[in-house]
């Protein structure tokens, strides 16, 4: 394995770990407001998705670049 392909799988090992850290923070705090009930899992994947929906719209470039070194970039419909 390549110096750059060992790169690129820590960085989506590092990127995947974060994102489940954040799916499980948003879970727990939602399950301290909520308790337990199916309503805390929605709203934590919905936060979720909210998170994930701003870094790849208003970071995207960026991030996709360090996931995806060298494929050419999203473009952003900013309005």
């Amino acid at each position: 394995m390549t110096a750059a392909n060992k790169t690129i799988l820590r960085t989506l090992l590092v990127s995947f770990g974060v994102l489940v850290g954040l799916w499980v923070v948003f879970g727990l705090l939602f399950y301290a407001f909520l308790g337990p009930s199916n309503l805390n899992v929605i709203l934590a994947t919905v936060a979720y998705a909210a998170v994930l929906g701003f870094l790849f719209r208003y970071k995207g470039g960026d991030l996709w670049q360090r996931l995806f070194p060298g494929s050419p970039r999203p473009r952003a419909k900013i309005r």
